[in-house]
């Protein structure tokens, strides 16, 4: 999981340090209700921002061999952290596989 927080600065109301607090402070109040998303306001009520939580989203990949000038689709993997979790629908009796990252 991930909190995102993005603020736009240059509008009259967003230029110092003391405003970008102002806008945290808000956003604080927020969390403070149990929100989980929302915009961030200036002080003149202004939408300067938004703030999220997310899940990071997991790529998934085809696990696929050549055969010839073509690829048959073995399976899928997806990525955890620093492991590469395979999930075959039948398994190469030689040749290597490869992975191709789905969309």
């Amino acid at each position: 999981m991930k909190f995102i927080l993005e603020i736009e600065m240059g509008n009259d109301a967003m230029l110092t340090h003391t405003d970008v607090s102002s806008a945290l402070r808000f956003v604080q109040a927020k969390l403070s209700e149990g929100r989980n998303e929302g915009r961030v306001m200036d002080i003149n009520g202004n939408s300067v921002g938004k703030w999220e939580f997310t899940e990071e989203k997991k790529k998934t990949y085809e696990v696929t061999i050549k055969r010839g000038s073509h690829l048959v689709p073995l399976g899928e993997a997806k990525r955890d952290g620093n492991r590469v979790l395979v999930k075959l629908f039948c398994l190469p009796v030689d040749g290597c596989f490869t992975l191709e990252e789905k969309e």
